[in-house]
């Protein structure tokens, strides 16, 4: 599904039902994978990483879920090397 989105750096990506956070997750990590050079080096700027890592939106019934969908977003590696 997150190849066919195709998300970029730049946009936001919403997940209204976001239960364990799958989508999102697998959204990041498709957008550091399309930020890479040739060597595996990231291209997004430090300003970038910041604002990606704000980008990720995900709604839930039972809203606690949402925040630990978010707590967990935060643990995933934002330069890889």
């Amino acid at each position: 599904m997150v190849e066919i989105v195709d998300p970029k750096k730049t946009e936001t990506v919403l997940d209204p039902a976001c239960g364990t956070a799958g989508f999102l997750i697998s959204s990041y990590k498709h957008i550091l994978k399309v930020n890479m050079d040739d060597k595996c080096n990231s291209t997004l700027t430090p300003d970038e990483r910041g604002r990606l890592a704000q980008n990720f939106k995900g709604y839930d019934i039972w809203g606690r879920m949402s925040i630990v969908d978010t707590k967990v977003l935060f643990m995933l590696p934002v330069n890889r090397h």
